[in-house]
């Protein structure tokens, strides 16, 4: 519907991502059920276009194998939270990558289980393989002697083919030009006979019937000339001839017998020579030739031109607008005023030109067309004397006109042209808004195509749809009627525009419904009324008022139970319902309330397959019958899979937004969407359980369960208190699924995904347990183990055996399973691996050796050398025997590592190297040293990352070998270095804590600084001074990789902790509270920033830095403030404290030279501020900002390269943004006014000068403009010249141009009537010379009048000129420097759009002498002009070329400390 009266609004949704936690959701991705790929056509439908199930099974979004922790610290290889992580985003990565179960009994280590599978043959014998080489290379060799013919003869046909067309092509060719030759001749002879044969028989001897009849043929044959190929001139030159031959058949033989004809093809000639006005005048005269006389005068401007006669309440478009303004609402247009009620231009009483040559009964010709092309012309709102206004969407009197002609149209019921007039009047009404008869008239439209189906065979489809559409849109107007036929067009508003409330707004439209069902309105016993309905139903869906939609639906199935589209209706139900439930706020009883009875509906679906009515009443219709077996298999379906797709995007979005707060609501729409994905799913399966897709369906019901509890999980970890733990039932009904899909022996694609979902789903328990453990603080649950313990601290101790609790029992018999049923074939994320460790590892850290080591043993003698979990397995054998004192096994396992090493990665083999042989330890020191420096030393490079790594390796190992040596602490910070140099964040951050834990703790400290003189050691004032640096430098390494890594409550309390401390020197404290002060700021977390205010002020600062300190505490409100949101409730609150704590730092400091800058930014935030909100003290802080810019460009400060700081980004844009402001304002109030329309004499627009002394004695207004304009100009200039700003300079310079094209466009504008060549006075006067009879007196006045408007287009057009050169340099100097550095803004893309309009106007001479005058603002030299190519600007208008795209990143993280 192109009316705006009919639109709609739409029901929107927008996501917010934002960049900075990509590691966030990676887990509950990259275990997804997605890991691999589904059957084609067999995934989930309705989800992304990229999305169509899964990734590869070599998808990177499978879980990444885990790293290990050498010595007696458990693997972090298990599926739960990752051991190295730190910080919400790796805790939060960690547990969706692994959950747990609870089997209490200890699981066995079995075997792997194999598939029963066809016995595989024997292997190959020497010969046979032999024999398979030589009939391989024979084929090949066929193959490629097969494709070499085949390519030849394949060639050979081509050649023979394009030859054999060229030649037939050819002399078609020559046929066709002769024939167009010999046409081309016979139509010039025709026209040469028949032009001699009219200019001979003019005039006197002119024949009342031949002399016509043959300018009637010539006119026709110029006609065909002016429209054939060969023509060379515009059918506006062209077509000229025919015109005027037609002109003087009406003006020469006004009985002339076919006189209708040549009306109706000079109008059509008139027409295509795009002379509109011409042509509807002299068809206007053919069909209502009694009101309409033709021919006309001639136009006095353009004497080869008719002048047009206006229709009654023809006006001008200045009338009409004013108009408009009077009576902007419908009800102000009373129709009692005769300006306000309808004058039909065609009344009833028009009678066609007579034909004398009809028959009785006969329509006459043309006439049923014109009316149809004038009320064409008239709907189009091409009539612009009917009341067009440029900014209106329709005229005001063109519809009421249409609607006329179309009823003269409609007079003649001869096909198609009734039928089109027919639709055309409808649709007329439709745009009056006069809804209830546009109804009726589109139903009789449906009731005339009916019976011309009956006559004809013609559906007459597009009439049928369009009619549809239209009654439906009309039946959900409330203002059903609408205006009488005599009102003129003002816009009504419309229910759903104008009431805020939806569901009053769907109330009232309620009306819809009963009118559609009333017989009086619409037939309600045609076989096309059903579809009215329909329409109708769609038209509600798209109004988002569901209900009525759904009452709609409900009906048609109530009218028409048994009819073929049934099924699709009772799909649309399902539909609607999913379209309401994207309005309501996920995870409330409302939504899944909603949800079920779209699933409800779906289900059924069921009524129209199998042995029902409706199938029974459509068993001659199979396409029907197959329809609703699709939609029925697909119901189901479809609702499960886009629940399964939504809840996929949204765990893509959870997982790429920063914003925790987007994050959890994104993971409760998630949870929500895979809750309902089961249901669905389950309810799939259950239809057929022995479905051919059964068993993958089966699958996605496992996937849904799986990330609905992983999800349920996850939110109870981020938010304990809102969201609940998953419920037993919940956990048990995933595992019963996974199982389900793993244990199948329908078949194995899904069953690595399956079995890893029940490792998962195990897990959960176990994460359970360790989160009431942290939540509680010990109280409940039970702490993650990492590492063994040991029954005392003394040199004797021993390892602590333990119970395994039943929660992680039920994990480590998950993985046994996955790896007794899952073949290594299919294994294609090798978990296998890692879930045999894990199982291991966990008996290890729990004391139970007789347990880990036989699951140690199988690994390390099956993957040593092959993996690195055969080192690891190693590692642990010869940990455990060294705990249990086990001299000769530890002796066997390092000699065995010597021998033959099970070392795969350079850390492995450093880590090897230190554990053989303990009493290498001080040696591993050196070592590690060593290979540090050269690290260090080396080259950027794949060999420099390598030393780090083998550095990395030693340092860990020496320190896990022997963490109490002197050089534990230089092996920390050490190591912790190199894992930052290779990328390895989360081992370094774990690293600097457990430095900063063990060997900066207050009691080491203390013993390094006093001594201890309980254990008689004494102060050892070096080292404790190195330990302090070593501190120091771990805080700070710590603080930047949590930075870095996007953790900055962790970093923020990291600098929080080195301000605190006063052991470190006041430097370090004082910018360590500086850096905690400004991420505390950025997160919003004001008492933090200001106790870190407080440590900082404490620490002696400098008077900037102080100025610094107090402008970040001034400007905490500032950037909690929301500029895009409104200016209400707690937002305005915000503002108006931001404003207050500027303006007290603005007028605490304005005077310092030392806070300058920062006084500068107050003034110009505050300002801003004010501005956003429409306060129009703005003006007064952006006058501030310019002042305090000028004191801190004369405090003198200047960047590292020496230039003043006060001339760069941002500072320069301050004053600039300001200035142009302050200047923008003034311009728009006293300048971009109605100063520029002139009106009056000549003299009184460009003056008046005595011509006996040139003394100016009259300033005309466009003089007092164009200073106005000169003194704007150097306002603007100053911003300009002053202010180095990249944005504010060009805005400055476009904007100086369009002071210009202003003042100019005015002057351009300034034609009669407004403007008169002379005074009244002096119009008077020459009037009375040239009335006074005597030759010479009027002569006189004739020179007067000649000179007078002569003098008056010399001087405009030079002073057009000297305003266009000045305009058109600016803005080119504007646009120059805008494309230099990708700036765009409103000015330079107005000056972009004004310089190819002023092309168009001015051409590329005018432009290309203008352009190369202006010197080019992007030359240092100032030397260089500014280059011009022809329509360079054409070419450069908004949307016809790319301009660099606005970035797309997302709002900036806090500033860097």
């Amino acid at each position: 519907m192109t009316n705006q009266s009919f639109s709609r609004k739409r029901f929107r949704r927008s996501h917010v991502f934002a960049a900075g936690t990509a590691g966030l959701l990676m887990a509950v991705l990259s275990v997804s059920s997605f890991a691999q790929t589904a059957a084609p056509g067999r995934q989930p439908a309705g989800g992304a276009a990229k999305d169509g199930g899964a990734p590869p099974p070599n998808s990177p979004s499978s879980p990444p194998t885990p790293g290990f922790q050498a010595g007696a610290s458990a693997s972090a290889g298990d599926a739960g939270v990752n051991a190295a992580a730190t910080g919400d985003a790796g805790a939060l990565r960690g547990l969706l990558a692994t959950p747990d179960g609870g089997v209490s009994q200890v699981p066995t280590l079995a075997p792997p289980i194999t598939r029963k599978t066809v016995p595989p043959p024997p292997p190959p014998s020497p010969a046979q393989v032999q024999a398979l080489g030589e009939l391989k290379t024979e084929a090949d060799i066929y193959e490629q002697g097969a494709k070499e013919y085949r390519d030849t003869v394949t060639t050979i046909i081509k050649l023979h083919y394009e030859t054999k067309k060229r030649t037939i092509l050819s002399g078609l060719d020559r046929e066709i030009a002769t024939e167009k030759e010999e046409l081309r001749k016979a139509r010039d002879t025709a026209i040469l006979r028949l032009e001699e044969f009219i200019a001979k028989y003019s005039g006197p001897r002119a024949h009342p019937e031949a002399t016509p009849d043959a300018m009637y043929r010539l006119a026709a044959l110029y006609e065909e000339r002016a429209r054939s190929d060969e023509a060379k001139d515009d059918l506006s030159v062209g077509l000229k001839p025919a015109i005027g031959l037609y002109k003087r058949v009406i003006v020469e033989f006004p009985k002339y017998r076919e006189l209708a004809g040549i009306y109706y093809f000079l109008g059509h000639a008139y027409n295509d020579s795009s002379r509109t006005e011409e042509a509807q005048q002299v068809w206007r005269s053919l069909v209502c030739h009694n009101k309409f006389a033709y021919p006309t005068p001639p136009d006095p401007k353009n004497p080869e031109a008719d002048s047009i006669v206006q229709l009654p309440q023809d006006n001008t478009e200045e009338y009409w607008r004013a108009w408009r303004s009077r009576h902007q609402d419908y009800k102000s247009a009373k129709v009692n005023k005769p300006e306000n009620r309808y004058v039909d231009p065609y009344p009833n009483s028009c009678e066609p030109i007579p034909q004398p040559g009809l028959r009785p009964g006969e329509d006459p010709k043309y006439v049923a067309e014109v009316w149809w092309q004038i009320g064409n012309w008239e709907f189009d709102n091409l009539d612009m004397r009917g009341g067009v206004v440029r900014e209106e969407i329709a005229a005001v009197w063109d519809y009421n006109r249409a609607a006329s002609a179309y009823q003269h149209s409609m007079q003649f019921k001869k096909p198609p042209l009734y039928g089109v007039a027919l639709y055309k009047y409808a649709w007329t009404l439709f745009k009056q808004q006069r809804y209830e008869s546009a109804t009726k008239e589109f139903v009789h439209l449906l009731l005339y195509t009916d019976e011309q189906q009956k006559l004809t065979g013609d559906p007459g489809a597009d009439f049928r749809s369009e009619a549809y559409t239209y009654i439906a849109g009309s039946l959900t107007n409330l203002d059903f009627k609408g205006p009488e036929p005599e009102e003129p067009f003002i816009q009504r508003p419309d229910i759903v525009d104008t009431e805020p409330k939806p569901e009053v707004a769907e109330a009232k439209l309620h009306i819809a419904v009963d009118r559609v069902r009333d017989p009086q309105l619409i037939p309600q016993d045609k076989p096309w009324t059903i579809e009215i309905y329909k329409a109708l139903a769609q038209e509600f869906r798209s109004l988002n008022q569901f209900n009525n939609a759904i009452e709609v639906y409900e009906s048609i199935l109530k009218k028409w139970p048994m009819d073929p589209t049934a099924p699709d209706v009772q799909n649309a139900i399902a539909e609607t319902y999913d379209q309401m439930n994207m309005t309501k706020r996920p995870n409330t009883p409302e939504h899944d309330a909603i949800a079920a009875k779209a699933l409800e509906a779906r289900t059924k679906l069921a009524n129209y397959i199998g042995n029902t009515p409706w199938v029974d009443a459509n068993k001659e219709n199979p396409a029907a019958i197959q329809n609703a077996e699709r939609l029925v298999k697909g119901g189901l379906r479809q609702a499960a899979a886009q629940h399964t797709n939504n809840g996929k995007q949204l765990l893509v979005a959870a997982s790429e937004t920063g914003d925790p707060k987007q994050q959890l609501e994104l993971l409760g729409r998630a949870q929500a969407e895979y809750k309902l994905a089961a249901l669905g799913w389950y309810g799939f399966v259950k239809q057929d359980e022995n479905a051919p897709d059964a068993y993958e369906s089966r699958y996605w019901l496992a996937d849904a369960r799986h990330k609905e509890l992983r999800i349920a999980v996850l939110l109870h970890k981020l938010q304990p208190q809102r969201s609940p733990e998953p419920t037993q039932d919940q956990i048990e009904g995933a595992k019963i699924a996974a199982i389900d899909v793993r244990d199948s022996n329908e078949d194995d694609k899904y069953l690595s995904n399956a079995a890893f979902f029940v490792v998962e789903e195990s897990d959960v328990y176990r994460d359970l347990e360790y989160q009431r453990f942290d939540d509680s603080k010990g109280t409940i649950g039970f702490a993650k183990r990492t590492e063994v313990r040991f029954d005392n601290d003394g040199p004797d101790k021993k390892v602590q055996r333990d119970p395994v609790p039943p929660s992680v029992l039920a994990s480590i018999q998950a993985r046994d399973e996955y790896v007794q049923r899952v073949p290594p074939s299919l294994d294609a994320e090798k978990r296998s691996l890692e879930y045999q460790f894990y199982a291991a590892d966990m008996y290890f850290v729990y004391g139970q050796f007789d347990q880990a080591r036989p699951r140690y043993e199988q690994m390390y003698k099956t993957e040593c050398g092959k993996s690195e979990y055969g080192y690891k397995a190693w590692e642990k054998l010869i940990t455990m025997s060294n705990l249990e004192r086990d001299v000769d096994r530890s002796r066997q396992l390092a000699e065995a590592e010597k021998a033959h090493s099970c070392a795969v990665t350079e850390e492995n083999k450093a880590s090897a190297g230190i554990l053989v042989n303990p009493t290498l330890q001080e040696a591993a020191y050196i070592d590690a040293r060593k290979k540090f420096k050269q690290a260090k030393d080396a080259p950027p490079g794949p060999e420099k990352q390598k030393l780090w790594r083998e550095a990395a390796g030693m340092y860990e190992a020496a320190l896990s070998a022997a963490p109490g040596r002197d050089e534990a602490p230089e092996a920390a910070m050490n190591a912790a270095y190199a894992y930052k140099q290779v990328g390895e964040f989360n081992k370094a951050i774990e690293l600097y804590n457990k430095f900063i834990a063990e060997y900066g703790s207050e009691a080491r400290l203390d013993a390094l600084q006093k001594g201890d003189p309980k254990a008689k050691v004494a102060p050892n004032p070096k080292q404790y001074q190195e330990r302090l640096q070593y501190l120091g430098t771990a805080y700070d390494e710590l603080g930047t990789t949590y930075y870095g890594f996007f953790n900055y409550q962790k970093a923020a309390e990291t600098y929080e902790k080195v301000a605190g401390n006063p052991r470190f020197d006041e430097k370090k404290r004082k910018e360590a509270a500086k850096n905690a002060m400004i991420l505390y700021a950025n997160m919003g977390q004001r008492d933090k920033m200001r106790a870190e205010y407080t440590t900082f002020t404490k620490l002696n600062p400098t008077a900037e830095e102080k100025a610094n300190a107090d402008f970040l505490v001034a400007d905490y409100d500032h950037k909690q403030w929301n500029p895009s949101g409104p200016d209400t409730g707690a937002n305005r609150q915000t503002r108006l404290a931001a404003q207050q704590s500027l303006a007290a730092f603005y007028n605490t400091n304005k005077g310092k030279r030392d806070a300058s800058r920062y006084v500068l930014q107050a003034a110009y935030f505050h300002a801003k501020m004010q501005k956003t909100a429409d306060d129009k003290g703005y003006r007064t802080w952006f006058k501030n900002t310019i002042q305090s810019w000028e004191t801190f460009r004369n405090a003198g400060f200047a960047t590292k390269d020496g230039k003043p700081e006060a001339l760069t980004p941002p500072f320069a844009d301050y004053p600039a943004e300001a200035e142009y402001t302050l200047a923008e304002d003034e311009i728009k109030a006293k300048y971009d006014t109605d100063r520029h329309k002139y009106t009056g004499a000549t003299e009184d627009v460009i003056g008046a000068v005595d011509p006996k002394t040139g003394r100016v004695i009259k300033t005309g207004k466009y003089q007092s403009n164009a200073k106005a304009a000169e003194t704007y100009d150097q306002q603007l200039q100053h911003v300009v010249s002053t202010y180095p700003s990249l944005e504010w300079v060009p805005a400055a310079q476009a904007r100086q141009g369009a002071i210009y094209d202003t003042l100019r466009s005015g002057l351009y504008n300034a034609t009669s009537p407004p403007l008169k060549l002379f005074t009244p006075q002096q119009e008077a006067m020459l009037k009375k010379l040239e009335a006074s009879g005597r030759d010479n007196l009027i002569e006189q006045a004739d020179e007067i009048r000649s000179t007078v408007k002569e003098g008056w287009r010399t001087k405009r057009d030079k002073e057009l000129a000297a305003a266009d050169e000045v305009m058109v340099r600016r803005y080119a100097s504007a646009v120059a420097l805008a494309r230099q550095y990708n700036v765009r803004n409103p000015a330079v893309t107005h000056a972009i759009e004004r310089l190819a309009y002023f092309t168009d106007i001015l051409g590329d001479a005018k432009m290309r002498e203008y352009v190369t005058k202006t010197k080019d603002p992007n030359d240092p030299s100032k030397t260089r002009n500014l280059d011009y190519k022809d329509g360079q600007y054409v070419q450069s208008r908004p949307g016809i070329t790319s301009v660099p795209a606005p970035s797309g990143a997302a709002s900036p993280l806090p500033v860097a400390p």
